[in-house]
């Protein structure tokens, strides 16, 4: 039987070809789901008009870690940098989805820019950057969280701006220069729009370490931690008992922790396509690094031992944190964009050994590009889904405004279908105050709901036999959605003026 052998010159084009067809395919898909994105009037499923309540009292400098346990009912999860940008959106243009959207998509270019800086930095192969790019619009957690206003991508895109800063410089003596304290505003602007984002710090710190660069390095320890300590010391004196230190680390703390969750996670992750491609790539490049080190002795440099200490510990932050009750897949974002870097440079460092074969390269970009695309078309189908439902968010925001008084006070899971029905909303971050994850919080949230002082009540579900008391279920006509999430409309009952405590001393909501 006589094997077919490519030229190289047929290897080139092929590569060529399959370059520019998973990033043609893979970039146009995410522009489509961008669009669809940005134009949708309300929540895409991911909590995001939570935002609006700190952002718009920060900008407007209040602290918006004061208001825990006080109308209007804040909990701010996130740092204060993440939630000046988004109150710059709400100066400027009034309360839409939109603008965080489209910082959420910056962000994300400003990462896909990173990956492949570094990725050239230290290969100085355009085709291993293509690698890279490709692997990190494959996988899942990108494409599920592109274009929605949460913090979890731009604070990615600050803190790797800084290794860019930080790696990008090698040649330089070991002094202090303002790009040293540029690296130090982004790692802090990173760690006050996501505060788990803190690995890129140790590791640009590690890196200035190992490569003699001592002072530099100190530098970037010290001032990223005074710098975050004086903020933090100066939100949380204005805060009170229940602010900034109570709710990011005290309350953070109490936050239920269930391993197997994490597992589970892990494992739907892993079930996807795209991400068992991205794992069959890493594996088959281990094993193949595998053959070098046998053969030609371990070789390292120092930034290609970073990334892959980076990759463990982005991996075990990822389980270990998307274990607590309410994560998501937003925590594998971190790894999948350090794994992404890690394929490139195994790649390239089989590529030059000679201990990869020709074919690799094109079928890995093939793969990556067919997976990643299947994956595209499924997230696209959750965006059919979800403009299908419109009708009905319409007819309960339509329903709302006919139903109460103007600039009515409210509650609602999702604070856009109050605002956009000419109404107020307390009790921001909703689910914070009724998981019972905080004693405290769960009374002063029922406390509120006893007084009767709420026009309307918008929670989760559509089962009938819910009820709250002294509130009545809204008729809406439109089905509610069959694939999407769906709410229910409570309207405060005319001779509502408060109720009264059930026997045990609590309130409870009938069911």
């Amino acid at each position: 039987m006589t094997m077919v052998r490519l030229r190289p010159d047929s290897v080139r084009r092929l590569t060529t070809v399959s370059i520019l067809a998973g990033l043609g395919i893979l970039t146009g898909a995410f522009i489509v789901i961008g669009i669809s994105r940005l134009v949708y009037p309300f929540d895409v499923g991911h909590y995001e008009a939570f935002i609006w309540t700190p952002a718009s009292m920060i900008i407007s400098g209040k602290n918006p870690y004061a208001y825990a346990t006080r109308p209007p009912f804040i909990m701010a999860p996130y740092g204060p940098f993440y939630y000046l940008i988004i109150g710059l959106g709400i100066k400027f243009f009034g309360l839409q989805l939109w603008f965080g959207r489209l910082v959420s998509i910056t962000a994300a270019m400003a990462c896909l820019a990173c990956l492949a800086r570094l990725t050239f930095i230290l290969t100085r192969s355009w085709r291993a950057v293509s690698l890279a790019l490709l692997t990190f619009l494959a996988t899942f957690p990108l494409q599920a969280w592109i274009a929605v206003q949460r913090p979890d991508l731009p604070a990615l895109a600050l803190a790797w701006s800084g290794l860019v800063l930080l790696i990008g410089f090698d040649d330089e003596k070991d002094r202090i220069t303002p790009r040293s304290v540029a690296i130090v505003l982004l790692f802090a602007a990173a760690y006050f729009s996501k505060q788990t984002t803190l690995i890129p710090v140790f590791i640009g710190l590690m890196h200035y370490w190992l490569k003699g660069r001592r002072r530099s390095a100190l530098f970037v320890l010290f001032g990223t931690v005074l710098l975050c300590l004086a903020v933090m010391i100066v939100l949380n004196r204005g805060s009170g008992a229940n602010g900034y230190f109570w709710q990011h680390f005290a309350y953070a703390l109490q936050l239920p922790l269930t391993y197997s969750r994490g597992v589970d996670m892990a494992v739907t992750l892993l079930m996807i396509p795209s991400s068992l491609v991205f794992l069959g790539i890493i594996l088959f490049l281990l094993y193949r690094l595998r053959s070098v080190i046998l053969e030609d002795g371990v070789y390292y440099s120092v930034p290609r031992l970073l990334v892959g200490i980076y990759l463990v510990v982005a991996v075990v932050q990822a389980v270990t944190f998307s274990a607590r009750y309410g994560a998501s897949i937003n925590y594998y974002l971190e790894a999948m964009l350090i794994g992404s870097l890690a394929v490139a440079l195994a790649w390239d460092r089989l590529r030059l050994t000679g201990y990869l074969k020709q074919w690799f390269y094109p079928v890995a970009i093939t793969l990556l590009a067919a997976a990643g695309s299947f994956q595209l078309a499924r997230v696209a189908r959750g965006e059919y889904f979800r403009w299908q439902a419109l009708p009905y968010f319409k007819e309960v925001v339509a329903t709302l405004g006919s139903s109460v008084p103007p600039h009515s006070l409210c509650i609602s899971v999702y604070p856009e279908l109050v605002t956009r029905a000419g109404h107020a909303y307390h009790f921001d971050d909703f689910g914070e105050y009724v998981n019972g994850w905080s004693l405290e919080l769960q009374k002063v949230y029922e406390s509120a709901l006893r007084s009767g002082r709420y026009a309307a009540i918008i929670l989760h579900g559509t089962d009938e036999s819910f009820s709250i008391p002294g509130y009545h279920r809204a008729l809406i006509k439109t089905p509610p959605p069959s694939k999407f999430y769906d709410v229910s409309l409570y309207l405060r009952n005319p001779d509502n003026n408060g109720f009264q405590e059930n026997a045990s001393g609590t309130f409870e909501l009938d069911r």
